[in-house]
Order: structure tokens, then sequence, then C-alpha cells
């Protein structure tokens, strides 16, 4: 009530002028509501940017249980390169834990997140050796991996290693196309 009181008091008081500011801002206000209620619109932007990220239902619940079973400081990696950059922060903003590497949109030097990434995680799905994998994960503190339907289509076989090296990884969580593996302590 006292905003709006204040509101109407500042509006007594307004001079032609201020339409070149309030007009511009009211517009911008109704089209970020717009925007923000559009959840449905999965088309592609003009410039190749997805409106809208979709997270299958198997990944939220494996999000789900992550965040509810797994220790806070657990530091949980999928395969960066397959999911790309509008995926790279799932795992901190919907399972809230740590990655070992992401792929940053908007940092200035780029550069040796892509080398860590290209030297150290990606062999982690893509080598199809256990022990490689095994490794690799665990010189990078990574505590699980996800392995989903987007690793699968890209990765293929190359991942069935992992499941069948029962001394270095363990299936923890397992529904529908994703499994979270657990990196078993050397």
């Amino acid at each position: 009530v006292f905003l709006v009181a204040l509101g109407l008091v500042a509006i007594r008081e307004l001079r032609p002028r201020h339409a070149f500011v309030i007009v511009p801002a009211l517009l911008t206000l109704a089209l970020d509501v717009f925007n923000a209620s559009d959840i449905s619109n999965r088309r592609m932007s003009p410039g190749g940017f997805s409106w809208t990220t979709v997270v299958p239902a198997d990944e939220l619940r494996a999000f789900d249980w992550i965040k509810s079973q797994t220790p806070a400081s657990a530091v949980v990696q999928w395969d960066v390169r397959a999911r790309g950059t509008g995926e790279w922060a799932m795992i901190p903003a919907l399972a809230e834990r740590r990655m070992a590497v992401g792929i940053p949109i908007f940092l200035l030097d780029l550069q040796k997140y892509r080398t860590r990434e290209r030297r150290h995680v990606r062999p982690i799905f893509g080598s199809g050796d256990a022990a490689e994998a095994h490794r690799k994960a665990v010189a990078q503190g990574i505590d699980f991996l996800i392995l989903g339907s987007t690793e699968t289509a890209i990765r293929g076989a190359r991942l069935r290693p992992l499941f069948e090296a029962e001394e270095r990884f363990r299936v923890a969580f397992e529904e529908g196309d994703v499994a979270v593996l657990e990196v078993l302590p050397p």
C-alpha cells in the first residue's frame, strides 16, 4: 500500500519529458512478463539460442536423487561436450552440486576450461577404457558421473565398460535413460 501511495504522489509530479523514460520502461516490463510466462516456446531464436531447455523427467529424478542422497560436497560430472553450452549448468542449478569442469559462457579466459575438459574429462566418457576413466575421474575429484540419453547417443558403446568395471564404478541410481555412477575409491 505504501508503494502504491508513493506511486500516486509521483504521478502528480510527472512532466511530459518523463514519458521518454517511463514509456520504454513500461513496454520492457510488459515484454518481460510475457516472455517469462511463455514456457511453451521451444523453437530456436533467430540467433540460434534455445529459449527453453527441456529437461527429461528421468534427469529431473536423477537431479533430485543427487540432491537428497549425496553429500553436499560431492562433485558430479556429465559429458560437457555432449551436453553443450546450453546445459552445462544444470547440475549446479538443479542438483545443487559442483562439477569438476563446465563450459562457462561468460568468462574472458575460456581456453583454460576447454583445455581441462578436453584433456581430463572428455576421456572419461569417450575412451572406452574403464581404468583410464576411473583414474581421470579420481584425479579430478569426481564422485559421481551422470550418463543420460545424450551421453549414450553420442558415446554409445564406449560407455559400456564403465558399467562393467564394478571395482571402479557402482550404479548408484538408474531410472529410464539415466544412470548415476559412483566413482569408487582406488
